[in-house]
């Protein structure tokens, strides 16, 4: 678990994380998607389709409403993880997934070979937008 972004999170007063609960199945496939883009250099949604229906057949049945948010910063982990709070939070689209009422949650950061931090984060249940 990043404590650092939940923190962040926490601070800007993001939803998923005091009305959800934390998942290690939700945490580990966003977890992988920070590492990858981190790998690749490349931020964004790419290969979440896939995620979500591996995730739909890991979670309970009222999970299946999966969502993603992804972002790079530069800085380290800690400047890093304030920076994806801030950035989710100026967009709507963002900070509708991250500030909804889900049932799970997993967030994950991955510092690139020059220095670049990726992040991703996965809300899994229902929303209330």
């Amino acid at each position: 678990m990043n404590l650092a972004l939940l923190e962040a999170l926490w601070d800007v007063g993001a939803q998923s994380v005091p009305t959800g609960q934390f998942s290690p199945v939700v945490e580990a496939a966003a977890q992988a998607h920070a590492d990858w883009q981190a790998k690749t250099g490349r931020m964004g949604h790419q290969g979440f389709s896939e995620r979500a229906a591996e995730l739909r057949r890991q979670l309970p049945d009222d999970c299946g409403n999966i969502r993603e948010v992804a972002a790079v910063s530069g800085g380290d982990e800690a400047e890093a993880a304030k920076s994806f709070a801030q950035m989710w939070k100026g967009s709507p689209g963002h900070w509708r997934i991250i500030n909804s009422a889900c049932k799970l949650w997993g967030y994950g950061i991955a510092q690139s070979d020059s220095g670049r931090s990726y992040a991703a984060g996965l809300v899994a249940g229902s929303f209330d937008a």
